[in-house]
């Protein structure tokens, strides 16, 4: 398994890439922790899953979730959250968990990178405009 990690200050978006093996949740931990050290948790999060193999189940992706707010700062929000896959199991996965947290995290699934990074774009103008960070 490999994580790729790029953080793009001008359009305030890391993107995380999933190469092979599925993460442990220790592995996502690890990544909440950078995010968190480089103070860029309201910055957008593009998890590109298209190369990853295997497929979390439901109570995996809860249990990112839960951590994730673990690591939220004091004064501030998440930013929002792409999940990106062209796998179609993984995506209904997704989709699914997407439905069941919307109202607490601002969360999308998408198949193709191009609707993905547009929606990411969007939220975080959208974020910047009404003064919050997310």
């Amino acid at each position: 398994m490999s994580i790729q990690y790029e953080r793009d200050d001008d359009r305030q978006i890391v993107v995380i890439a999933l190469d092979g093996a599925m993460p442990s949740i220790e592995d996502i931990r690890k990544l909440f922790q950078r995010r968190r050290a480089e103070s860029v948790w309201h910055y957008g999060a593009l998890y590109d899953l298209r190369r990853m193999t295997g497929r979390p189940s439901f109570d995996y992706l809860r249990d990112l979730v839960a951590n994730a707010a673990s690591f939220v700062p004091h004064g501030q929000t998440r930013g929002p959250v792409v999940f990106l896959t062209a796998d179609s199991v993984l995506y209904g996965i997704a989709a699914s968990f997407v439905a069941f947290e919307g109202a607490k995290a601002n969360i999308q699934v998408f198949r193709e990178i191009g609707p993905a990074e547009v929606w990411l774009s969007d939220e975080i103008r959208r974020a910047s405009i009404d003064g919050t960070k997310s």
